[in-house]
């Protein structure tokens, strides 16, 4: 009888899952919640599977996902699929599992678009944010908003990730590395509007290095932190628009939305890990 002294899983005799699962949930840092989530989805399995085989199968792994989107709504069964996911990377590691089958099950079925009205759709799809951008007289400002408007860029991956090396104006492309030993990345596409303005702005620098970042103050220093912020700022009190620098952002994933990308798509251009992140960021942008 698995974990006998605990009692989380009583009653699976010789069920390799339930053994598995039994280790999975003594990771120190779940929270309370999380722990009693995972316990709940985990018995789903544990009932399902006897042992890690017949889990770990494409075709048993689409009928069990089926069968969680007949019986649950799209949210619990996005909460369960996830905690599958992560179950079956620690049971890869833990037994070196030549393929973990639920890698290849498509993920952003689970992520719909939402079908409320959007908040403030008419103003991220209109010509005032462009606007924006296109009012600093200052051709390093002007290029620094459009960049951010064109990429959906954070500062924070700006700060990062934006230096010379990673532009690549050849063909109009942002590239942002990811932090892993197989040197993968994430490329984001400039519009042509923001190529033309950051090749002008780059004409006008001198002796540049690959290792600087895109842009420098007059003194060749790298600004504050908060300077996109306070551009952005100024520049939309000057053309007496409402709006906030996140909007650009917004707007990015506005666009992609009409012209119908796929969730797994925007996902990949926002950076986000996991389907629970972008639905949390597509909620924020319709009502209620």
């Amino acid at each position: 009888m698995v974990n006998s002294d605990t009692g989380i899983f009583i009653g699976f005799d010789d069920n390799q899952i339930a053994l598995l699962a039994e280790q999975f949930l003594s990771i120190d840092h779940l929270s309370f919640n999380t722990f009693k989530a995972y316990k709940t989805d985990l018995h789903q399995l544990i009932s399902k599977f006897k042992s890690l085989e017949e889990f770990n199968n494409y075709q048993n792994l689409l009928r069990f996902q089926l069968e969680l989107r007949n019986n649950y709504s799209q949210k619990t069964v996005a909460r369960k699929w996830s905690t599958y996911r992560e179950f079956l990377q620690f049971c890869q590691k833990k037994i070196n599992i030549k393929k973990n089958y639920i890698l290849e099950i498509p993920h952003e079925i689970f992520v719909k678009k939402p079908e409320r009205k959007l908040k403030k759709e008419e103003f991220l799809l209109g010509k005032e944010l462009a606007q924006i951008c296109d009012s600093p007289v200052n051709i390093r400002e002007k290029a620094l908003l459009w960049f951010f408007y064109s990429t959906g860029l954070r500062v924070s991956e700006y700060l990062k990730y934006g230096f010379l090396e990673n532009l690549n104006l050849i063909d109009n492309t942002f590239i942002k590395p990811l932090n892993n030993i197989d040197g993968e990345h994430k490329i984001t596409f400039l519009c042509k509007k923001s190529k033309e303005l950051l090749e002008k702005y780059l004409k006008s620098r001198e002796h540049l290095s690959l290792k600087d970042y895109i842009f420098l103050d007059d003194n060749k220093e790298p600004f504050p932190d908060n300077y996109a912020y306070e551009v952005f700022k100024k520049q939309a009190q000057i053309m007496n628009i409402k709006a906030s620098f996140k909007d650009l952002r917004d707007s990015f994933v506005m666009r992609l939305l009409k012209n119908n990308a796929s969730m797994s798509d925007i996902s990949y251009l926002l950076g986000f890990k996991s389907t629970k992140s972008l639905e949390a960021y597509l909620s924020s942008l319709f009502l209620k």
